[in-house]
């Protein structure tokens, strides 16, 4: 199970609302503590699929996925899930 507080979900909101029309994406960061996964931050991510077609795909670099949970090792957390947005 994962719980994301008002502000995370409000922080999601906010991250579909900037790119629309456009999908979005980014990394759930947290802690994985007894049988559930505690979310800390988001990191929202930038789609790399061409414009043409981030209505609808979102793409997320493999070097991009490697930088951040670099990052989020740096800071003794995990990576505990993704989210994307389905706009429209």
């Amino acid at each position: 199970m994962i719980y994301l507080t008002e502000e995370h979900i409000k922080q999601i909101e906010a991250h579909g609302e900037r790119t629309y029309p456009h999908e979005c994406g980014g990394m759930i960061i947290g802690r994985f503590e007894e049988g559930k996964k505690t979310v800390v931050e988001l990191l929202p991510m930038e789609n790399a699929m061409d414009e043409a077609e981030q209505h609808n795909r979102v793409l997320i670099l493999p070097k991009d996925v490697l930088k951040a949970e670099r990052f989020v090792r740096s800071k003794k957390l995990d990576v505990v899930g993704y989210y994307h947005s389905h706009p429209d």
